[in-house]
């Protein structure tokens, strides 16, 4: 990388806003975060990120990673260090390292994969000569079949129009908040209510989510939601969740996310309850 590119690091108070249900900070606004991060990193490569917003250029996600691996909760200071792999055909790959500044733990792992397509060419060439070369995609394509042995629930959603940002695009985080809001829906929906989950003595923390985004989300537009458990270990199981919009017949959006069994009276990972197993499949 030129070596005006080098420093990418920012920093982000976590507000009350961003403190979810479960007491720490939301997954979706490390998202919210990180957007902020590639753009101010844009800027300091020199491109003009006003004048995107009056055009309504917009990054175009493709895919993306999320690993959360420490928990962080309100009023911490959040470093976000950023670095931009340029691959081939117009396309780069973002990577953001969130750490928590005073501890220095590492609070979670982002990588997204944009194209360029509605940037100009002077500026996708302002990309390519600060970012890094590299080929290896980080991101990998997802099977958007059924499980036949899993019990699949259907649900409909919407994509506000009030969500879309100052670049007339829908955001990733307000995305990954429908992602969100589908797996409280889905264990409600298999019987693991905030009361059963007490009396299971079972609760599900993510530690990753895989997105692939086919095409562009319209906002207004109804959604409807496929979730099923693809696989499952003895602490552990994947949830996928398939997107669809309008009268589509393909998703526009595969979700591929690690659930692990909690236990809340230990805070300690525990074999998923039987009970729930019977659920999940149709003859487990």
């Amino acid at each position: 990388m030129n070596e005006l590119g080098k420093d990418y690091t920012n920093h982000y108070v976590t507000r009350i806003g961003d403190i979810d249900y479960n007491e720490h900070v939301n997954g979706s606004r490390y998202e919210f975060f990180a957007e902020d991060a590639r753009m101010q990193t844009l800027s300091k490569m020199g491109i003009d990120i006003k004048k995107l917003i009056k055009n309504h250029i917009a990054l175009q996600h493709k895919g993306s990673h999320f690993q959360f691996l420490k928990q962080r909760t309100w009023n911490e200071i959040l470093k976000i260090e950023t670095t931009c792999d340029w691959i081939e055909n117009g396309k780069i790959q973002w990577n953001h390292l969130i750490y928590e500044l005073e501890s220095g733990d590492l609070a979670a792992k982002l990588v997204r994969v944009d194209s360029l397509e509605e940037f100009e060419a002077k500026d996708r060439d302002l990309i390519q000569f600060y970012a890094e070369k590299n080929n290896e995609l980080r991101i990998r394509e997802q099977n958007t079949e059924l499980n036949p042995e899993s019990n699949v629930l259907e649900f409909s959603l919407r994509a506000n129009t009030s969500d879309r940002n100052g670049f007339h695009a829908y955001p990733l985080h307000q995305l990954f908040k429908l992602v969100e809001e589908v797996r409280w829906l889905f264990s409600e929906g298999m019987g693991l209510s905030l009361e059963a989950a007490k009396e299971m003595d079972c609760i599900f923390f993510t530690t990753e989510s895989n997105l692939i985004e086919t095409s562009k989300i319209y906002p207004g537009q109804n959604i409807q939601v496929k979730a099923f458990i693809s696989d499952y270990k003895k602490v552990a199981c994947t949830l996928q969740q398939l997107f669809f919009q309008g009268n589509e017949a393909k998703p526009f959006l595969s979700v591929k996310e690690t659930m692990l069994a909690i236990s809340p009276s230990r805070m300690a990972p525990r074999r998923i309850p039987d009970e729930l197993i019977h659920r999940f499949l149709k003859s487990p």
